[in-house]
C-alpha cells in the first residue's frame, strides 16, 4: 500500500487541485511518509486556493514529524513578506497568526537555517517580535542537550533583513533587553550562544565590502548602558562579553572605558574586556595591523580622569601590542614555510 501511494504522490500533477481530490491528499497525509510528504507539501498552495483552513491544518500534521527535508519545504511554501516579490510563487495564503507560529515552532528543529526561514522570522518580526527570540532560545536549549557540536545561533543571516523588521516593529529594544539578559545564564556554552544571538540581531556593516561584523547603534549602546551604570560585577562581565567582535567604534570604545570604571579594578571585569579587545570579527589586512591599530585608539585613556581606567590602558595597550608583534611573527613564519 505505501509504495502505491508512493507512486500516486509522485505522479499526480499536484499544480492543479479539484475540490474532490482534498480526500486524497487526506489520505496521502495518513501514509506518515517523508517522500510522500514532500509531494503533498508542493500541493498546498493549490488546496489553499480552495480551502485555506484544509491547506494548514495539513502543513500542521506534517510539521509535527519533524522530518528536515519536510520542514524544509514547508518553510518555502508559507507566506512571507517576500512572497509577492516573486511571480508565481506559490505558497499558502491566509494562514491565521497562531497557526503561522505553529508552523514556526515546528521549523526550530531545522539542522540548518535557509533564507525561507529567515523569511518566516522576518514575517513573525512583524506581527511578534518575541516569537522570533523563542524560536531561536528555543534552539539554544535544543541544542545544549544536544552538545556542543551542535550550532543553534547562525553566525548571519542569508538575507539581511531580519534585522530590519524587528526595528520597524516598535519593539526592537524590549527583544534585545530579553538576548541580553540570556547572558546571564549559568552556563559557559549558553552564555556564548546568547551573545552569538545578540551579535545577530546587530546591525551589520559594510557587508558589501565582504566585511559583516555586528555594530553597534544607539539602540544597543542603550540597552548595555543600563547595565554599566548598575555597577554589578556580573552584569558588567556580560557587558563585556556582549562587545566581542563588534566594530571598534567610538561608541564602542565608549562602552569599554564605563565598563572599566564601572567595575572599579575588579579582575573578573578586566580580564573580560581585555578579551573583548583581543577579538576580532571578519576584517581585512592583517592582524598586527588591527591590534597596533586598537593600541593608539586606547592610549589617551592613560589620561583619563579615572584611575582604574588609567591603570587598566597600560596593560591593554601592552597586551594588544603583545598579539600584534605575536601575529607578525606567526605570518614570518608561515612565509619562511612557504618559500
Amino acid at each position: 500500500m505505501r509504495h502505491v501511494a508512493q507512486a500516486l504522490a509522485l505522479t499526480m500533477p499536484w499544480g492543479v487541485i479539484r475540490p474532490d481530490d482534498h480526500d486524497l491528499v487526506r489520505a496521502l497525509v495518513e501514509v506518515d511518509d517523508p517522500a510522500i510528504d514532500l509531494a503533498v507539501i508542493a500541493s498546498l498552495p493549490a488546496v489553499g486556493e480552495q480551502d485555506s483552513a484544509e491547506a494548514v491544518e495539513l502543513a500542521k500534521r506534517i510539521a509535527g514529524r519533524g522530518d528536515q527535508r519536510s520542514l524544509g519545504a514547508l518553510a518555502s511554501v508559507l507566506p512571507t513578506p517576500h512572497t509577492r516579490q516573486y511571480a508565481g510563487t506559490q505558497v499558502i495564503r491566509n494562514v491565521p497568526v497562531d497557526d503561522y507560529l505553529t508552523l514556526v515552532h515546528a521549523l526550530e528543529g531545522l539542522d540548518q537555517l535557509d533564507y525561507h526561514v529567515e523569511w518566516c522570522l522576518e514575517h513573525v518580526a512583524g506581527i511578534v517580535p518575541n516569537a522570533v527570540i523563542d524560536f531561536f532560545e528555543h534552539r539554544i536549549v535544543r541544542a545544549s542537550s544536544a552538545g556542543p557540536t551542535v550550532n543553534p545561533i547562525p553566525h548571519t543571516v542569508a538575507d539581511g533583513q531580519l534585522v530590519d523588521h524587528l526595528q520597524a516593529s516598535g519593539r526592537y529594544a524590549d527583544v534585545l533587553r530579553r538576548v541580553r539578559d540570556l547572558t546571564l545564564q549559568s552556563g559557559q556554552m549558553e552564555r556564548w550562544r546568547a551573545r552569538a544571538l545578540f551579535h545577530l540581531l546587530s546591525p551589520r556593516r559594510d557587508r558589501a565590502g565582504g566585511i559583516d561584523n555586528p555594530t553597534i547603534d544607539d539602540t544597543i549602546a542603550g540597552i548595555l548602558r543600563e547595565w554599566i551604570v548598575s555597577r554589578d560585577r556580573e552584569r558588567l562581565i556580560a557587558v563585556a562579553l556582549l562587545l566581542r567582535e563588534y566594530a571598534v567604534t567610538e561608541m564602542y570604545l565608549q562602552l569599554a572605558r564605563d565598563t572599566i570604571a564601572a567595575g572599579r579594578g575588579d579582575k573578573g571585569v578586566e580580564a573580560e574586556v581585555m578579551a573583548a579587545f583581543g577579538t576580532t570579527g571578519a576584517q581585512w589586512g592583517p592582524l598586527s595591523d588591527t591590534f597596533r591599530q586598537r593600541a593608539d585608539m586606547v592610549r589617551h585613556w592613560e589620561q583619563d580622569g579615572s584611575l582604574y581606567v588609567r591603570l587598566f590602558a597600560g596593560k591593554l595597550t601592552k597586551m594588544l601590542l603583545g598579539h600584534a608583534d605575536q601575529s607578525d611573527a606567526t605570518t614570518e613564519d608561515l612565509l619562511d614555510e612557504t618559500l
